[in-house]
């Protein structure tokens, strides 16, 4: 980090505490960032070969300042574990979709969404039995009192509710990424892929990561309290919720765009 990681007046946070990465670390160098071991060690936490470098060169001519560098470092460490799967498609509807049949979809919730939303508390699905419109909510996603509504994007009949939704943890079932439901419908699978493209998009998975972009540069902007947590020997605990990086009232924001800003179920991939 270059000097324009250095910050002035009395605030002895460090850079990366400020910046919400990480709970609690107190600044002993004087803002001297070059010469920081922490800040090394924060500035290679990452494996190099699956990061863009164009993401964190400081040369970079469109935002070259620490707080670009912070931001882009946040969000790889937050979704590094996010998997994108090749053998299914995903929809701006926050599911994922794996054609078991011609027939029948196995269904899930993406990752991703379960990352920026953490910590989530509860998700209540439909009964085997119910039948499913296109554009009918599905599920809610409980998390800290917040009910987030899930759209399905395509109409069928619920056949399966997988069962470690209703008896395990629910955070260790999501983190294991299985199916959540199966829906059955005659040509459902050719219906998915109408909707998704004949082979998985990137395009929600990009939507999802441009919005917390957006709110973390906008939280950057204010003076966003940071909480504060327990000091390690290794300066810090990386801060993995969202909200209490960008402050409730940015989160409010997120989640309002994430769930609530149109039916996101009557978006599509192409």
């Amino acid at each position: 980090m270059r000097d324009t990681a250095k910050k002035t007046g009395a605030d002895p946070r460090c850079v990366w505490m400020s910046a919400g990465i990480i709970n609690y670390k107190l600044c002993d160098r004087d803002f001297q960032c070059e010469d920081c071991e922490f800040n090394k060690a924060m500035q290679g936490m990452l494996p190099q070969s699956r990061i863009d470098n164009r993401l964190f060169n400081q040369e970079n001519t469109e935002r070259n300042d620490a707080a670009f560098l912070l931001i882009n470092r946040y969000l790889y460490s937050l979704f590094f574990d996010c998997a994108f799967h090749l053998d299914r498609f995903y929809h701006p509807s926050h599911f994922w979709f794996v054609a078991e049949s011609e027939d029948v979809l196995k269904i899930g919730i993406d990752k991703i969404v379960i990352k920026i939303i953490e910590p989530v508390k509860k998700v209540i699905l439909p009964e085997v039995g119910d039948r499913v419109h296109q554009s009918q909510m599905i599920a809610w996603i409980l998390r800290n009192g917040k009910k987030l509504p899930l759209y399905s994007p395509v109409e069928g009949k619920v056949i399966e509710i997988n069962d470690r939704f209703l008896q395990e943890n629910i955070q260790q079932v999501l983190d294991d990424d299985v199916f959540c439901l199966k829906l059955q419908e005659d040509g459902i699978k050719e219906k998915i892929q109408q909707l998704c493209g004949g082979i998985p998009r990137l395009e929600s998975f990009n939507r999802n990561i441009s919005i917390v972009r957006k709110y973390l540069e906008k939280a950057f902007n204010q003076d966003i309290p940071v909480e504060i947590g327990v000091t390690l020997a290794d300066g810090g605990i990386f801060q993995n919720c969202i909200e209490k990086v960008v402050g409730e009232n940015i989160f409010r924001d997120v989640l309002n765009e994430l769930f609530f800003t149109g039916n996101s179920a009557e978006m599509n991939c192409g």
